[in-house]
Formats: structure tokens, sequence, C-alpha cells
């Protein structure tokens, strides 16, 4: 039982470093390399959620490459990147933020200074 285990797995590791090496895989090898159940991954063909070819027509056939960028799609930050990225955000927004009260506090200063002149032209007249 235990030599039949470890043959088993000897053959599943010859398989993955067979798969590992080829460009283009079947669907069985296109199951074992992802991972996905056959039934699973027969849906998610049926469904064109997974770049796949049928060249003809019947069978189907996936390009490793593909396949391992599918699999890498939607990536989850870390907090560590979050963090980082709501720091820069602040330190962006703060700029902004001066520079959008500085332009505002020059408005305000010559709003001031039109209304003294326009009082002054006033008490001249």
């Amino acid at each position: 039982m235990e030599l039949q285990k470890r043959v088993e797995a000897l053959e599943r590791s010859l398989q993955m470093a067979g798969i590992a090496t080829k460009e283009v895989l079947t669907f069985g090898e296109a199951a074992a390399f992802t991972g996905l159940s056959k039934s699973y991954l027969y849906k998610l063909t049926s469904g064109q959620k997974i770049p796949h070819c049928k060249p003809s027509g019947k069978l189907v056939y996936f390009d490793r490459a593909e396949l391992q960028r599918w699999l890498l799609q939607n990536r989850v930050s870390t907090t560590d990147e979050l963090e980082s990225k709501a720091a820069a955000y602040c330190v962006d927004s703060s700029i902004k933020c001066n520079w959008i009260f500085a332009f505002f506090c020059k408005y305000i200063e010559l709003v001031i200074k039109l209304n003294n002149f326009l009082s002054l032209l006033l008490i001249l007249y």
C-alpha cells in the first residue's frame, strides 16, 4: 500500500514536470496545472471565463502563459501596500489643499485690495 502511494506521487510529480515544460496544454493537463476540477474548468470554458482555444471546434487547448496570467489576475494588495497608498494620497491631497488654500488667500487679498481701491475712488469723486 505504501509503495503504491509513493508510485502515484512520483507519477504525479513526473506529470507536473512535463506540464511545466509544455506551452500548450490539453484539458486534463490544464486542470492539473491550475488545480481546478475538470467539471469547474469545463464550466469556465463553456462560460468563456477562462482563455482557451478550440482549433477543431471540439478539443480544448490552453496556453500555459495565458493560464498563469489568468490565475494571477485580481491581485489583492497587502495591508502594508494599502497603508502606503493611503499615506501617499494624504500627502498629495494636502499638497493640493495647500495650493488651493494659497490660491484662495491670494484671491481674498486681491478682493480686499480692489474693495479698498473702489472705496478710495468713491471718496475722490
